[in-house]
């Protein structure tokens, strides 16, 4: 069902039908529960964490000399997180931490290339995200602050994650589109 259609079947409820509606949903619902607590108390700082925890279990799930993260699930919960409306600040703030969580477990792991391209496109996202919300200059500058530190995770993967950085700020200098249609 789109937005539209939905927007036309609310139309057609009284206060007391659609008061019931959203208390069914939240009952049947996990992660509407979850949206209507945080709309009726709005912890960012809290969901924040949350989320960096629920990313971090996923980067830390190993077997054999192998990372075995998914990065669709680490890329669902940064949307999640996004979803709730919480600002590009934040948002920014989860991708930069979970682009060095990804660094640092490469330097002791196996990544599969899958994950490894994960993170370049996670880090072409933060770029195009920072410029959308005004503030690439800030957020390249934390970036290349966490990349300066040698500790985390080899030097191969920390220099191809500054080159992918670059490119997209030098594609979005020059105006070229940086979203790929598939």
């Amino acid at each position: 069902m789109s937005k539209a259609s939905l927007k036309k079947e609310l139309d057609k409820l009284d206060r007391q039908q659609l008061v019931e509606l959203i208390l069914d949903s939240y009952a049947a619902s996990k992660d509407t529960k979850a949206y209507f607590e945080f709309f009726l108390n709005p912890d960012v700082e809290a969901l924040l964490e949350k989320k960096t925890d629920q990313i971090a279990r996923e980067v830390n799930r190993t077997k054999h000399g192998r990372c075995r993260a998914r990065i669709s699930i680490i890329r669902n919960s940064i949307k999640e997180f996004q979803s709730f409306g919480v600002g590009p600040d934040y948002v920014l703030k989860l991708q930069l931490s979970t682009i060095a969580m990804l660094i640092s477990q490469e330097r002791w792991y196996y990544f599969t290339e899958t994950l490894t391209n994960g993170i370049y496109k996670l880090t072409a996202e933060y770029i195009e995200l920072a410029n959308t919300a005004g503030m690439i200059s800030e957020s390249t500058e934390k970036l290349n602050n966490l990349l300066r530190d040698s500790t985390l995770g080899r030097e191969r993967i920390r220099k191809n994650v500054a080159e992918t950085a670059a490119r997209t700020v030098a594609d979005i200098s020059a105006g070229i589109p940086t979203k790929k249609k598939r």
